[in-house]
């Protein structure tokens, strides 16, 4: 899910490159040539140990995430986010209208960004352990 460079080790990044493996000029051709089936921004960050800022979807909890460092910020998904074949996003907008179309809207942004009203949205939401339809309040 990351591209190294062929350099002494030590630093962070370098590796003695195994022969036969392609050499590529910068990590981003190695990420969009040398592995194409990897998100993008996931590989370009992870390449250089850090986090994309951007949203990806949690199926678990049913709400977008940010990839940032665990524990930095609330909306941050934990554990860290490892599915580089996830597609990040620039926003909570875009990743729920992409991955989370079934959940309202404005629920689903308020919910991935922790910021629900304390007093809920006052809209029924279908719970389907009990066969009926609840408040959000």
């Amino acid at each position: 899910g990351s591209c190294l460079k062929d350099c002494v080790p030590g630093p962070f990044g370098c590796a003695i490159v195994p022969p036969p493996v392609a050499l590529y000029d910068s990590i981003n051709i190695c990420c969009s040539i040398g592995q194409p089936w990897v998100d993008s921004l996931y590989c370009n960050s992870r390449s250089v140990d850090s986090y994309t800022n951007g949203w990806v979807v949690d199926y678990k909890t049913e709400t977008c995430a940010k990839d940032c460092e665990p524990g930095s910020e609330p909306p941050c998904l934990v554990p860290e986010h490892k599915d580089f074949f996830a597609k990040i996003f620039s926003n909570s907008q875009e990743c729920c209208e992409t991955h989370l179309g079934w959940i309202d809207l404005d629920t689903c942004i308020a919910h991935s960004e922790r910021t629900s009203p304390s007093g809920g949205s006052n809209k029924y939401f279908a719970d389907y352990a009990s066969g009926s339809c609840l408040k959000d309040c």
